[in-house]
């Protein structure tokens, strides 16, 4: 079954103008149609690719997030710093802290005295 449709159309993958036989038709010659499915389907790889990437470099931060208590190595993942860094800091803290306890004791007995 052959169309004597004569239609002018421009290709899509390379711009150029050609004779179509049906209305339907996209491409200029077999090369082009090959060519723009590759590149389409590359495009299509690349996006996974890049997808599947953010999911396995948030994957860590949402795991850590998720728990309920953070040990020493998930505190220094979650501050992008070492673990020593981190056991530096908890020991300042803690000493800050017990530097106020005993502070505020002196001066809830020095009131008690005066």
């Amino acid at each position: 079954m052959s169309s004597n449709i004569k239609v002018k159309r421009i290709c899509v993958y390379c711009s150029s103008e050609f004779v179509a036989q049906t209305t339907s038709t996209k491409y200029c010659s077999k090369k082009c149609n090959s060519a723009h499915y590759k590149t389409k389907v590359r495009a299509k790889k690349v996006e996974r690719s890049n997808i599947e990437t953010t999911q396995k470099k948030h994957k860590p931060i949402q795991d850590v997030q998720a728990k309920e208590f953070l040990s020493v190595k998930d505190v220094s993942f979650l501050l992008g710093c070492s673990i020593r860094s981190t056991y530096t800091f908890r020991k300042r803290r803690t000493r800050n802290r017990t530097q106020n306890k005993y502070f505020r004791l002196s001066m809830v007995n020095n009131n008690l005295i005066n």
